[in-house]
């Protein structure tokens, strides 16, 4: 019945999500992140580190909108999975520093324990940047669990066998001439093709995006 009900009302409720839903006002977001990425440099690692890197040697590969499921019919990442851990396995054994930007986990439809039970050879892929300490993990609006729930900690202490934390935001700053390098992710009625609007400043780096045709 719950798969059925979900067939009929799937369509007309995105339907009315993208018809009703308020459209971001462009301005307020960049005061917004501006503001955000100040307090950030100010007081690094609250909200978002600030990794500084050299021009020349300074390596990134970021990912967003994995949206991993349960590996069922509408799991977005099951087609993408190969790929994906064959180029965290590649730019891991090239030192390159791994950022996800937000929604790598699909936290609407699924709960954290199908997810961790689906999601293994993934996490422990991911798991092998931040033992090198080159791994740093946004939340998005489908993963928020990572900042809004209690026990979000013991659950990531849990994935990554160690201390983890997911940030709102961060920056990169170059180290010889200290520029600031901003890629952040504004979450909840941003839809994903104006998350672009937010790069600013963004040095050649590898970036990929995972996210649903709809």
């Amino acid at each position: 019945m719950r798969k059925l009900l979900r067939k009929i009302l799937l369509k007309p409720v995105l339907w009315a999500a993208t018809k009703f839903s308020s459209k971001p006002n462009r301005e307020k977001i960049f005061e917004a992140l501006s503001k955000l990425a100040d307090s950030i440099l100010e007081e690094p690692g609250k909200k978002g580190p600030v990794i500084n890197f050299d021009q020349y040697t300074g390596k990134f590969i970021i990912f967003s909108d994995q949206h991993k499921g349960r590996r069922n019919g509408a799991d977005d990442f099951i087609q993408a999975e190969p790929n994906y851990l064959a180029a965290l396995d590649y730019y891991n054994q090239k030192d390159y520093c791994l950022i996800n930007l937000g929604d790598s986990e699909e936290l609407w439809e699924n709960n954290l324990w199908q997810l961790k039970r689906k999601n293994k050879a993934t996490f422990v892929a991911e798991r092998n940047f931040l033992e090198k300490g080159n791994y740093v993990k946004v939340f998005g609006n489908h993963d928020l669990f990572w900042d809004n729930d209690p026990f979000a900690w013991w659950q990531l202490r849990d994935i990554f066998k160690q201390k983890m934390k997911v940030y709102e935001w961060y920056c990169r700053r170059q180290s010889k001439t200290n520029q600031q390098y901003q890629i952040g992710l504004v979450i909840m009625s941003i839809i994903n093709r104006e998350r672009y609007l937010i790069i600013r400043n963004l040095l050649p780096i590898h970036y990929c995006l995972f996210a649903p045709s709809h």
